[in-house]
């Protein structure tokens, strides 16, 4: 005897599409390439990002290698931990992940930095769209 079920339900039992890569695990992977300073990982797949970089105008949306160039510039990599703060749903398919870390600044200083990162869900996908630093 075979049960047929409606795609919807089948859906929720399997956990649809945006379930299977939710924001969860794009901010533990989000965490992890910004720990290594894996750039390039981070932006993979993006087609453009809007930046907001400390002490500089807000751009227009720019391409990954161009996103990699700028924010080599601003972060520090090296010893320390990131750690993700929260993330979230702010909308209807837009979601954001805001990552923290500690920045050695001298022998003995740490200051902390903040790293927001902006999502569009297309189609199954959560999609970077925006960095903010600060």
């Amino acid at each position: 005897m075979m049960i047929r079920l409606p795609l919807v339900m089948i859906l929720a039992l399997a956990g649809g599409p945006a379930q299977q890569e939710g924001l969860k695990d794009v901010a533990q992977a989000a965490r992890g390439s910004l720990e290594r300073g894996d750039l390039n990982s981070l932006l993979a797949g993006a087609d453009r990002v809007q930046l907001y970089l400390p002490q500089a105008e807000p751009s227009g949306p720019v391409s990954a290698a161009q996103a990699v160039a700028a924010l080599e510039s601003v972060l520090v990599f090296g010893r320390g931990r990131v750690l993700v703060a929260r993330y979230g749903e702010v909308g209807e398919g837009q979601g954001y992940v805001e990552l923290r870390r500690e920045v050695r600044t001298g022998r003995r200083g740490l200051s902390p930095q903040r790293v927001l990162l902006g999502f569009r869900l297309e189609g199954a996908r959560w999609q970077l769209v925006e960095i903010r630093v600060s």
